[in-house]
């Protein structure tokens, strides 16, 4: 006697075969929206933490220019930027 393909044995290999996967649509969307969310608290974590490490990366350069007494410095240095860049917006033809 043999056994016939609709046998508990015959229907658990094949739920195991790769081959014979099926995801219904119901299981897709929620696959989808899964991915979404993930995704999205993902981004938001990885925003908050490039933020907060940024903050904290220009406090401590700060931190270490006020006790070198480099503050100034930079200061100056800006300043004399900003002072070439209003120096050529002055000394452009008007239009």
């Amino acid at each position: 006697m043999t056994k016939s393909a609709t046998s508990p044995k015959a229907l658990r290999l094949q739920a195991k075969s790769p081959n014979n996967v099926r995801v219904n649509d119901e299981q897709q969307r929620l696959s989808y929206n899964r991915a979404f969310f993930l995704n999205l608290v993902g981004g938001i974590g990885w925003a908050l933490g490039m933020t907060v490490g940024f903050a904290l990366l220009v406090s401590l350069i700060s931190l270490v220019f006020s006790y070198l007494g480099g503050l100034p410095l930079i200061g100056n240095f800006f300043a004399t930027i900003i002072n070439h860049t209003l120096t050529a917006i002055e000394s452009r033809p008007s239009l």
